[in-house]
């Protein structure tokens, strides 16, 4: 809105002065343009806040800067280039106006803004390109104007927090499907274990061996089926036999964790045979699972019996077993190996199985 200098004056920034008779001074006219212009803005800003102007109430103006509506839109256009209209449309580029934004879409990557025919790339703090997965469809984005781009006042709440998962604990073949607008997920696999070994009544057998475990954060298709493969339990070992090996578990081709080899089963003696752990491949972090134990000995008298090996942890999912000095035990989590039978007692135990792989994933 243009001042509206006094009505006849030559200075087009000349003040209004007020009438004064004693001193024979003629007050200030003001042009038509004076009173109108003011209203007119007054009345748009009001309008354009979504308020309708009346004349009863005196705050109107107040309200309506106060709502915050005159830089508030929702964005169209496409995912990596949104489109937006305010109530009172932007001209040029202003450094420092701030916008706030509702997007339908998640961010997939390098984003632009063009808000009433001004474009710009949106920007996180400090001028970086955005990424995939750095807000949601549903988010509100606060910005700043740089006077070239759009540029996030902060990183949106949900950036990197996780909030919804799944979980698969029995062996088997499945599938996941992002939802909409899911782009990342991070994977946590765990490789199946080893069953630990049997003994004969003066045996000592070595338990099974814990699968591979590790976890990574991938790029995904909404929509698209991913496989999720469960590896399952190596079989414990019987009459003085080997414990099986654990099964692989693994999501789509992005991460992989193999199970854990069997203990070594004996019918008398000492069995010195350890499995080989599982291990993981594909993950920003990647673990070996841990190694089944060789039996310990044990001295009764002149009697000599031996206590059933531990089944190896799983990282991140289960700790070793407890020896056995009879009947063998079970592994405590997913991935974990089972332990040996002990002789203790001089009887012959079954190894007991590893158990099943698992999988998590978040996004």
């Amino acid at each position: 809105m243009k001042y509206q200098a006094p009505f006849g004056s030559l200075d087009p920034d000349a003040p209004y002065v007020d009438r004064n008779t004693p001193g024979a001074t003629r007050g200030s006219v003001p042009p038509a343009k004076a009173i109108e212009h003011p209203q007119r803005e007054q009345d748009n800003l009001i309008r354009a806040a979504g308020i309708t102007p009346t004349a009863d109430d005196l705050s109107q103006v107040t309200r309506a800067v106060r709502s915050g509506r005159l830089n508030y839109a929702a964005a169209g256009g496409t995912a990596t280039a949104l489109t937006a209209s305010l109530s009172v449309p932007l001209l040029a580029h202003s450094a420092g106006m701030g916008l706030r934004l509702l997007v339908s879409t998640a961010a997939t990557g390098a984003t632009t803004l063009t808000v009433d025919g001004v474009a710009g790339a949106i920007q996180r703090p400090g001028g970086g390109a955005i990424q995939s997965g750095d807000w949601s469809a549903g988010q509100i984005l606060d910005l700043i104007d740089t006077g070239t781009a759009w540029q996030l006042v902060a990183m949106p709440a949900s950036a990197g927090v996780l909030a919804n998962s799944a979980v698969w604990t029995v062996a088997g073949i499945y599938s996941w499907v992002p939802p909409l607008g899911v782009t990342r997920v991070k994977a946590r696999p765990a490789g199946a274990g080893g069953g630990g070994g049997a003994c004969g009544s003066s045996g000592g057998a070595s338990g099974g061996c814990g699968g591979g475990s590790g976890e990574g954060v991938y790029t995904v298709v909404p929509g698209t089926s991913y496989p999720v493969v469960i590896g399952a339990g190596g079989v414990g070992g019987t009459s003085a036999g080997n414990g099986g090996n654990g099964g692989t578990t693994s999501f789509g081709s992005f991460i992989s964790a193999t199970g854990g080899g069997g203990g070594g089963g004996i019918a008398s003696g000492y069995s010195t045979y350890l499995g080989t752990p599982g291990s993981c491949t594909g993950g920003r972090i990647n673990f070996t699972g841990g190694l089944g134990s060789a039996a310990l000995t044990e001295y009764t008298g002149s009697l000599i019996r031996f206590v059933g090996g531990t089944g190896g942890a799983c990282i991140g999912w289960a700790p070793s077993t407890q020896y056995a000095r009879q009947q063998a035990w079970a592994p405590s989590g997913p991935g974990g190996g089972g332990s040996a039978g002990g002789s203790s007692q001089s009887t012959a135990e079954n190894g007991f199985a590893g158990a099943d792989g698992c999988l998590a994933l978040e996004w």
